[in-house]
């Protein structure tokens, strides 16, 4: 057995070989941030050709930061679904199934209001002003209140989200949610 086919053993995964899809946007989805038929069948494509780890295009965290009109959203409960089907389908062929979670910043679309680290000028004469201190903490909350419907450890982190100045408190309320999907990453 050449070793890219050797089981690979991660902190929190263990993956079957090391052959690894990185996070490629696909622009599959539908235009309401949900993923369509073809982005279903190319997830269970790869796994049943062998790959290991599936980690997904960008799916967005935040309604004010989506990247592209045909991005996986993962900004409220009504997503979630979407997320298990597609490890459903990627476990059946004994392949992981990550998702990559992001925030597009000043390059959202359908935002008039962009806001970035800085006030600084954009290309296409758009303007960013400076994200206030409320705004990061929404921001970064989204990240850890999503990003814990994938990862089961990630909820046992709330006391340090608090303790770091995360305003982490989504977590808690999404937790009796996350079970499933939780346990499927």
């Amino acid at each position: 057995m050449s070793p890219i086919e050797q089981p690979l053993e991660l902190p929190h995964l263990t993956l079957k070989n090391r052959i690894i899809r990185s996070a490629t946007h696909s622009f599959l989805p539908s235009e309401d941030g949900r993923m369509t038929d073809e982005e279903y069948a190319m997830y269970e494509t790869l796994a049943k050709n062998g790959v290991g780890l599936i980690i997904t295009g960008h799916c967005c965290v935040d309604p004010l930061g989506r990247a592209n009109k045909q991005q996986v959203n993962i900004f409220d409960d009504s997503y979630i679904d979407q997320f298990r089907k597609a490890a459903d389908l990627v476990h059946a062929e004994g392949a992981r199934f990550v998702p990559q979670i992001s925030h597009a910043g000043p390059r959202a679309v359908g935002v008039d209001d962009l806001a970035d680290v800085t006030a600084r000028d954009l290309k296409k004469n758009r303007h960013a002003r400076e994200l206030t201190v409320d705004e990061i903490h929404r921001i970064v909350s989204n990240f850890v209140r999503n990003g814990a419907f994938f990862i089961p450890w990630m909820r046992r982190c709330r006391p340090r989200c608090v303790r770091w100045g995360w305003r982490a408190s989504a977590v808690s309320s999404t937790a009796s949610t996350t079970g499933a999907a939780s346990s499927r990453s």
